[in-house]
């Protein structure tokens, strides 16, 4: 038999103790030592790893709009977002930010006719 364990709650956090991401932080307060360079790296590479799992998420959901929905007007708005999001982490020249400019110039001839 074990005894439960009390969960941590917000209260038990320590304000001064709280690693702050923001790019700000970074610059006001000096430098980091070397784990806490570690941590933010880690937490950067989760966000863009997040971030980009969405663009693929937005690009499907805009697939979805214009192929099988026939909403293209929404299509480019997902197909837009995903765009934004894929040229911010992997470049103006990489592969998903073309297929996906190819998806919008294929929404936009629809919209025309």
């Amino acid at each position: 038999y074990r005894a439960q364990e009390q969960q941590p709650t917000t209260d038990d956090v320590d304000d001064d103790k709280v690693l702050d991401t923001t790019a700000e932080s970074r610059n006001v307060n000096g430098r980091l030592d070397a784990g806490e360079a570690k941590a933010l790296k880690h937490i950067d590479e989760a966000r863009t790893t997040v971030e980009l799992y969405l663009a693929d998420t937005l690009t499907t959901l805009a697939y979805c709009y214009e192929a099988k929905l026939s909403n293209f007007q929404l299509a480019l708005l997902f197909y837009k977002e995903s765009l934004t999001i894929y040229a911010k982490h992997a470049g103006k020249n990489h592969w998903t930010v073309l297929n996906t400019l190819q998806s919008i110039g294929i929404v936009n001839l629809r919209l025309e006719q």
